[in-house]
């Protein structure tokens, strides 16, 4: 690509993020500017904002995060959730 534009050409590839998107990075700048003794946070959502939002919980230890998913809300996002907090579980301590 660098050689078609005749300068240097870097991607940001949002898409190889944890969760899939670019919503990981306003969730988590989200959860770590909670002021101390905030233990859970609620989200009505049921796509990548759900996602990044149970990945960024997890990893700053909050002890619940809730989703309020709307009724017609594809059932793989459910356990797409289900599943991402389970692998993340694998990898902390």
């Amino acid at each position: 690509m660098d050689g078609i534009v005749g300068c240097n050409v870097f991607l940001k590839c949002e898409n190889l993020n944890k969760t899939g998107s670019f919503k990981i990075r306003g969730a988590l700048n989200s959860i770590l500017s909670l002021p101390d003794g905030v233990d859970g946070v609620i989200t009505h959502s049921s796509g990548n904002h759900a996602q990044a939002l149970a990945f960024a919980g997890k990893k700053a230890n909050m002890k619940r995060v809730i989703f309020v998913m709307p009724e017609d809300a594809p059932k793989v996002f459910f356990f797409f959730l289900l599943l991402l907090l389970f692998v993340s579980s694998l990898f902390t301590s």
